[in-house]
């Protein structure tokens, strides 16, 4: 379901809260928002999306015998903050 025609066609039958698993290609929030969505998941896709970065780089290190593939865009550091509370 991506039409914002039929998720709000949907919200107005169902009269009830209605969640969107999100991706790529659907409203905005402040869209989905005004059609009533009541809450907008990432479901699986941030999984997908660390699989496919985890494939990429295996398939990177097999082809080129090298770790140049091993040079991650986070600290160690920064990767323990997501998981504290401040």
């Amino acid at each position: 379901m991506r039409e914002p025609s039929t998720i709000g066609r949907l919200v107005k039958a169902l009269a009830a809260p209605i969640n969107i698993n999100i991706r790529a290609g659907l409203p905005n929030v402040a869209e989905l928002e005004a059609l009533g969505v009541a809450r907008a998941s990432t479901a699986s896709q941030v999984s997908l999306m660390a699989m496919a970065t985890t494939r990429q780089v295996a398939e990177e290190l097999r082809k080129t015998d090298r770790f140049d593939a091993l040079a991650p865009t986070i600290t160690q550091a920064d990767a323990q903050r997501l998981f504290t509370t401040s």
